[in-house]
């Protein structure tokens, strides 16, 4: 009888390798999985979780983790156990993030939300949260960890911003709405709404938040307004908003554009800033059609619009040219919508004056058929001062009620008085004006004197003031002289520019005049401004 031995080896939990076969483990947290190539990476032979063995014949492997490969050779009677490490994004958990190898070219793992950890083997990697990213060390048996910081606009909640890098070239996630926080690694960004940008730094750890205003054109919401830069070169957004209807925008000066016309907006952070619009309604029947012009003559738009017509412009005079020779062109005044819910949107002294111009019957200026009736208030101005309704009257009127004269030195322009920094006073429009009305211009005269004396006229020649005229320099100071001097090496230096900027103080540059030195523009001229220093 023969006998066969049989030997039985207890192992605990604790025994890893036998060490009678090669086996090989990637050590982790026992949730992830691992997979062993041939040497070339294309034969796989076979995956485990972490800390599972796996068993091989002695030859040189390809081992890889979470996209990341390392190469090894299993010698024979060998067990190797592969070192890894841990790295953690901590944050608020909303936000996922993604490894990458040490050139940000190829992913490493799944995408994984801040506060989660990911295994890897010990190296160098790149960490993208919102495509911000950061170098990362990873070590044998540690964890690394990093934390990022947080960027949110104040604001309504109801429209939405991007984040750029800090050069304003790659967003760094989606659009979120404002008071939405968006996760970032620490660095400068650039924040954008509504086109308005202004730089963030992010900290880690840490909630930055980039304040914002609200702009808005009052009115109806008739027509739609436009928003553009400070200098009205670059348009910030090609959408358009109905007036009344809220922008958020960064702190700073905007230009506004509504059908031709345009206004200033200021945006303080927290606040809500209005720009008043008002409503110009065309006289006339529907058969009437009108052309739209600044006063000056400048047209604002090519539509032809009919009588009865509304459109909404900022306070301003304009002149309607009629499309027919037989009506007479008419200048009206636009000023701020008093009530946007008067259901007739009338304007008070603007649809009163106009009704005066184009019918001065239903003001009560002479006696005929029934009026048509109009606003009271715009009626009673005509009668008290129909020039100013642009009604000729006889003679012996002077149509110069106190409230006209004050309104007329205050904003010569409400009155069709163009008035410029050189102008002396004695346009041939205010000397008309004079002859027409002295009292308006502030001249006092005989009682039997009808105006037009040459006396009258030269006393606003010279002395504007007399006439309530206001003329300033274009440094804003009278006595001021502004001098250009030329040095001896040629350079001609030009002081007392100043540069009025829409928000802050006034600033004073140097003007240089002079011509390139040892570069391939030698000879050509050279103009520099510099900022000299706040104005005194």
């Amino acid at each position: 009888m023969r006998y066969i031995k049989v030997f039985f080896f207890v192992c605990g939990c604790l025994c890893a390798a036998p060490s009678w076969a090669e086996m090989l483990t990637v050590l982790g947290t026992g949730k992830e999985t691992y997979t062993v190539y041939d040497q070339t990476g294309n034969k796989s032979q076979g995956s485990k979780y972490t800390n599972e063995f796996i068993t091989l014949v002695p030859a040189t492997y390809l081992v890889k983790l979470n996209g990341e490969a390392q190469t090894v050779t299993l010698a024979a009677g060998q067990n190797l156990s592969l070192p890894t490490g841990k790295f953690r994004l901590n944050g608020t958990g909303y936000d996922s993030y993604r490894m990458y190898d040490q050139y940000a070219r190829e992913g490493r793992g799944s995408s994984l939300y801040t506060n989660q950890e990911i295994v890897l083997f010990p190296g160098a990697y790149v960490v993208n949260l919102n495509n911000s990213t950061a170098p990362i060390s990873v070590e044998a048996d540690k964890t690394a960890t990093l934390d990022a910081g947080r960027l949110s606009v104040a604001g309504t909640g109801y429209d939405s911003f991007f984040v750029y890098d800090e050069f304003g070239r790659e967003t760094r996630g989606n659009s979120l709405y404002t008071n939405k926080e968006r996760e970032l690694l620490a660095g400068r960004y650039l924040v954008s709404l509504n086109g308005s940008k202004i730089p963030a730094d992010v900290q880690a750890g840490t909630k930055t938040t980039a304040n914002a205003g609200r702009l808005t054109v009052t009115g109806i919401g008739l027509d739609s307004f436009t928003v553009y830069d400070e200098l009205g070169e670059n348009i910030l957004t090609y959408s358009s908003f109905r007036t009344n209807k809220e922008v958020e925008l960064f702190p700073g000066g905007y230009k506004l554009g509504l059908n031709g016309t345009w206004k200033i907006g200021i945006v303080t952070a927290g606040q809500r800033a209005e720009v008043a619009a008002g409503i110009l309604t065309f006289p006339g029947t529907a058969t009437e059609t009108y052309l739209l012009y600044k006063n000056i003559g400048e047209i604002l738009s090519y539509t032809s619009y009919h009588g009865g017509d509304r459109v909404e412009l900022f306070p301003d005079s304009y002149l309607l040219k009629p499309s027919s020779n037989q009506q007479t062109s008419v200048t009206v005044t636009v000023s701020g919508t008093i009530d946007p819910a008067i259901s007739t949107y009338e304007m008070g002294f603007s649809t009163g004056i106009l009704k005066c111009q184009t019918n001065p019957v239903s003001c009560g200026m002479s006696v005929g058929d029934n009026t048509d009736g109009s606003t009271q208030q715009g009626i009673e101005q005509c009668k008290q001062n129909p020039v100013s309704c642009g009604i000729q009257v006889n003679a012996n009127t002077d149509g110069s009620t106190q409230q006209g004269i004050e309104q007329c030195k205050q904003n010569p322009a409400a009155c069709g008085i163009q008035v410029n920094a050189n102008t002396d006073g004695s346009t041939q429009q205010g000397i008309e004006q004079c002859k027409q009305n002295p009292i308006s211009c502030g001249i006092q005269v005989n009682a039997n004197t009808d105006g037009s004396t040459q006396q009258g006229i030269e006393q606003c020649k010279q002395n504007p003031v007399s006439c309530g005229i206001q003329v300033t320099t274009a440094t804003g100071n009278p006595n001021m002289t502004t001098v250009a001097t030329v040095s001896s090496n040629l350079n001609l230096q030009i002081p007392y520019l100043v540069y009025q900027p829409i928000i802050g103080e006034p600033v004073n540059l140097w003007a240089l005049l002079g011509v390139y030195k040892n570069t391939s523009e030698q000879g050509r001229l050279l103009f520099e401004l510099l900022d000299f220093n706040v104005v005194e």
